[in-house]
């Protein structure tokens, strides 16, 4: 399913947009997305609006929508650090053995 959405429909397009870009080639697309989030949280743009514009930066790439909701969440409810402590609890785990 392929959403078309424009960054430019609400009034911070603009500026979601030009970050958007930027992030898209961070090498670590999931914690790109993840500061997306986080951005979207702090100027009270909606999951759904946010969802949507990954969509558009991200393609097929996008984190999956129980993902984006979830962390979402997580940044409404104060989180500040956009790194996953599993992923890099496991990366750590795995090395050492």
């Amino acid at each position: 399913m392929r959403v078309y959405f424009s960054p430019y429909a609400c009034r911070e397009g603009a500026l979601i947009a030009s970050v958007l870009d930027r992030l898209r080639f961070l090498p670590i697309k999931k914690m790109g997305q993840r500061t997306c989030i986080k951005f979207c949280v702090k100027n009270e743009i909606k999951c759904a609006d946010a969802f949507r514009m990954l969509i558009v930066a991200y393609g097929e790439a996008t984190l999956d929508r129980s993902n984006v909701y979830r962390w979402y969440k997580m940044f409404s409810e104060g989180r500040e650090d956009v790194n996953d402590e599993e992923s890099a609890e496991h990366f750590n785990n795995r090395r050492k053995n």
